[in-house]
């Protein structure tokens, strides 16, 4: 009877040292996973998301551009932003594109994806002043010494002042145009030369710095910019190197590097669609938008302004600052380069657009006075010393 008692007490003791060693077991498996198997579960996890992706339903997202698929920017922006979306989103993002303002006129840009009738667009406040003043400033004359700086600027400006202004927006980057250079039938190296002369305009911004020029604004559309031309409605006009190539380059005889201004093009997307779409594709958008990608979009442009040789998988050649450049050689000529006197004299002449335009038509709308001030400290922080500028001696040499 005693050694049955001692037996049953040992199995006992048996089984309680058995269940203690397994839970032992099941804690050591449970901390070695929660310490040691971190990539494990950051694979489950990416597993997890790549799956949902995979198996969610496709947005075939609706993009409305006034420019054409030929502009620089549609094809040194807008296609490779679309496409890396695309092939992030394994798909799942597909974009319908209307360019050339097939969907829309360029004035109603904004309002169509405001309203959904569009989801993305790419808008320039020179289309319709007033939509987004803060952006204006980007359009006035002698601001900003390089793309990249107004780029980095006015993204700053738009995240600490423009709340309200796109309420309705999700903001996905800012392009900016190449700087507007001097072309036309009568040769212009200071102010003084344009006194007189009809020179295009593309909106009111533009048209307040030719006035102050002392010459007479023409608006005329992009799209029909080369047929006003040929009818010799105006003397010249202020555009990039690529608009040149392709608008001017059989009409005018003389152009001159001013870097007068820049066109700013806000790329934003119907808030309430943004936000309709799950958060793994809206991160997808973010991850492949924003000042950074637009920083080097830009760039991107500006050396396919130059040289459309230099960028790679873009078959349009001839629309840059070589053929340009290459026209002007047979007129027996070349294009002007200013003078540090001359560019100092095309800054004083312009400097009071600023005052007389953006500040006054804006003062008690937006804190006009306020962003001036802080222009100087924001410029200083994205522009060394000494950096070149926005002009291109390089190509001009080669």
């Amino acid at each position: 009877m005693k050694k049955a008692k001692w037996l049953v007490a040992l199995l006992a003791l048996a089984l309680v040292v058995g269940m203690v060693a397994l839970v032992a077991v099941s804690c050591e498996e449970s901390t070695t996973s929660e310490t040691d198997g971190t990539d494990s579960t950051t694979v489950t996890t990416e597993e997890s998301t790549t799956t949902t992706i995979d198996n969610m339903e496709d947005y075939e997202l609706v993009l409305s551009v006034g420019m054409p698929s030929s502009a620089s920017l549609y094809k040194t922006y807008l296609k490779p932003w679309m496409a890396a979306v695309e092939e992030d989103s394994n798909g799942r993002i597909t974009f319908q594109a209307y360019d050339n303002n097939s969907l829309v006129k360029e004035e109603q840009q904004i309002e169509a994806c405001r309203s959904g009738t569009s989801d993305i667009t790419a808008f320039q406040p020179t289309w319709e002043a007033g939509v987004f003043p803060l952006l204006e400033l980007a359009s006035q004359p002698g601001v900003f010494p390089t793309t990249e700086v107004a780029d980095r600027v006015m993204w700053d400006l738009i995240e600490q002042y423009g709340a309200e202004e796109y309420e309705d927006f999700q903001v996905l980057g800012i392009m900016m145009i190449a700087p507007a250079q001097w072309g036309g039938v009568v040769e212009v190296r200071v102010p003084d030369d344009m006194q007189g002369l009809r020179v295009r305009s593309g909106g009111a911004e533009e048209t307040e710095t030719i006035n102050a020029l002392g010459a007479t604004p023409v608006e005329v559309a992009t799209s029909d910019i080369p047929v006003q031309i040929t009818r010799g409605a105006f003397d010249g006009a202020f555009m990039s190197w690529g608009f040149h190539a392709w608008m001017t380059n059989k009409w005018a005889t003389t152009w001159t590097e001013t870097s007068t201004f820049y066109r700013p093009i806000l790329v934003v997307m119907n808030k309430d669609k943004f936000e309709s779409l799950p958060a793994v594709l809206q991160q997808t958008i973010l991850d492949n938008s924003g000042i950074d990608q637009s920083v080097e979009y830009n760039l991107m442009d500006e050396l396919y302004q130059a040289d459309n040789s230099a960028v790679p998988d873009i078959t349009q050649r001839g629309w840059d600052r070589k053929a340009v450049a290459a026209r002007a050689a047979k007129l027996g000529t070349e294009i002007i380069q200013l003078t540090a006197e001359e560019r100092a004299i095309w800054n004083e002449a312009l400097a009071p657009v600023i005052d007389a335009a953006w500040t006054n038509r804006y003062a008690g709308k937006i804190p006009t006075q306020e962003i001036l001030d802080a222009l100087p400290g924001l410029i200083a922080q994205y522009y060394t010393a000494g950096a070149a500028d926005d002009t291109t001696d390089e190509a001009a040499e080669e």
